[in-house]
């Protein structure tokens, strides 16, 4: 069942006290973020909801080291997300294969700004294009996939340079269900092989519930955290199986519960 949580010992990643504030063009000030602290542990896949627009992505990016915190501080493993960033992959809601390269050009692409040899390259990406099911099309384009091999090319080409950090900010939001559900258990079956720490935005709860060891639910805007709950359903886990699950549905409700208000705080916000 659910419950709030204690802070996780030795941090993989650590926000604390992290208030981030945008000066908008009529040099208004827009709070994202307020007083946001949390960690995650080594291993460990946290799943985060909240609002559209409450600063989810905002979270992420100051991870990556692409927004700086207003106040606060941001850490991986230790150090700052810029000393840190070849520690972290980020796989964003858009497709950012490159269409004019084939599958194992895409996947092998961080390995070669890092110049790794030729052979190592060929054969890590072998064996990831190999664990997502897509041996066989090494030489095929982007526009000759589907959308959902086209995101298990995007997941492959992050994991390709070995990042122990993943942030994943909506990865399946553009898919059909069908092909989301599929995408969830790539992933599931990825994590349980080589256990990296996840932090995932999604906006959709039972996707959060299915994936995840810990929902952090963050108010409307600006964003704080809410309450934070233990997922607890079994590993390893089936992305559609975890929906049957006994405690799924008590889970469920109670976040939704805390979930729900801030949904219409933060359509009043974005009303006014």
């Amino acid at each position: 069942m659910a419950q709030a949580l204690d802070t996780p010992q030795a941090a993989a990643v650590a926000f604390h006290g992290v208030t981030k504030s945008f000066v908008t063009r009529d040099d208004a000030v827009v709070s994202a973020l307020q007083d946001v602290s949390f960690d995650v542990a080594p291993g460990e896949f946290v799943a985060i909801v909240g609002p559209s627009g409450c600063g989810k992505s905002t979270t992420l990016n100051i991870l990556a080291g692409l927004l700086q915190p207003t106040r606060g501080s941001a850490t991986i493993r230790g150090r700052s997300p810029a000393e840190a960033r070849f520690d972290v992959g980020y796989v964003f809601q858009q497709d950012t294969v490159l269409p004019w390269k084939r599958v194992r050009e895409n996947v092998e692409l961080g390995l070669v700004i890092r110049k790794v040899a030729p052979l190592r390259r060929r054969e890590r990406a072998a064996h990831l294009l190999e664990m997502m099911g897509l041996a066989g099309f090494e030489d095929a384009y982007p526009h000759e996939l589907s959308g959902g091999m086209r995101k298990r090319v995007g997941l492959a080409t992050t994991l390709a340079y070995n990042p122990s950090i993943l942030l994943m900010d909506e990865p399946f939001g553009s898919l059909d269900a069908q092909t989301r559900v599929l995408m969830q258990d790539e992933l599931l079956r990825v994590w349980e092989a080589e256990r990296r720490t996840v932090l995932f935005v999604t906006h959709d709860l039972p996707e959060a519930i299915s994936l995840a060891d810990r929902v952090i639910v963050m108010t409307a805007r600006p964003a704080r955290i809410k309450m934070q709950y233990r997922v607890d359903l079994p590993r390893p886990r089936s992305a559609v199986d975890a929906r049957f699950h006994p405690n799924f549905e008590a889970l469920h409700m109670r976040i939704w519960s805390d979930l729900r208000p801030e949904l219409s705080v933060q359509a009043k916000l974005d009303d006014a």
